[in-house]
């Protein structure tokens, strides 16, 4: 599949596996691209490019790239450079190497027309996944509560506050389970025991806050009305 966006490797996600299981685990994103002579690494995908880092963006993104002006971005097309300029647009096909000022230096060289290559993959234990979704923290492991919010860098007002809250899990015998805390939530806490209660073995946080919901054939099942979101878990039987 393709890489719509990366997030810190220590956060838990969940990934469709070759296998059709749904698994739990730490994807671990790996990009690396060849402009002209110029070689080097991806530190992640349509995500806000931080200070010292280099960014990928695709038409997934949106319309232009999330970077801020200061540093260069490269646009490829067709496996060429095609324009060098900040803010540069995306289309269908085209990607956006995006270069912080701090690590701009090396790229002076690089020239219109100059031949590109981008390759980015995800490895460890979710590789050969055709979906991820990133979630976290996780909730429990092995059939026993084990909140990773510190690791995950998740606030301590998210850790010990109520809040609403959509969680999924797996059992012992590979079946699924998804829970919605709606209306003043609950804790972390108390959300990875109710998914103790009903069998999970593993089990990871997927949103919480105001836009946290579930529908069952068109039903809305939570408190507040459905909002938008940018990512969604659709089960058919």
């Amino acid at each position: 599949g393709e890489v719509i966006t990366s997030c810190g490797e220590n956060r838990t996600s969940l990934a469709l596996k070759e296998d059709g299981s749904l698994r739990l685990g730490y994807p671990k994103f790996v990009g690396d691209f060849v402009l002209g002579s110029v070689e080097g690494k991806i530190d992640g995908v349509n995500r806000e490019r931080k200070e010292g880092e280099i960014i990928l963006y695709t038409s997934a993104y949106g319309n232009v790239s999330g970077a801020k002006k200061d540093g260069l971005e490269f646009l490829i097309w067709k496996d060429q450079v095609a324009y060098i300029q900040p803010g540069a647009p995306l289309r269908d096909g085209a990607m956006v190497i995006s270069v912080s000022k701090e690590r701009l230096a090396p790229f002076l060289s690089v020239k219109r027309n100059d031949p590109a290559l981008l390759v980015t993959k995800i490895t460890g234990d979710m590789a050969g996944a055709s979906w991820i979704q990133g979630g976290g923290p996780r909730l429990l492991e092995k059939g026993k509560v084990k909140i990773t919010g510190k690791s995950e860098g998740i606030s301590a007002a998210t850790l010990t506050g109520k809040s609403p809250r959509t969680a999924f899990g797996v059992t012992k015998g590979g079946e699924y389970l998804l829970a919605t805390a709606s209306g003043s939530g609950c804790t972390l806490e108390e959300l990875a025991n109710y998914m103790l209660s009903y069998g999970a073995e593993d089990a990871l946080l997927f949103e919480g806050g105001a836009k946290s919901s579930m529908i069952l054939n068109g039903n809305p099942l939570t408190a507040a009305a459905p909002k938008a979101v940018a990512a969604l878990l659709l089960v058919k039987r």
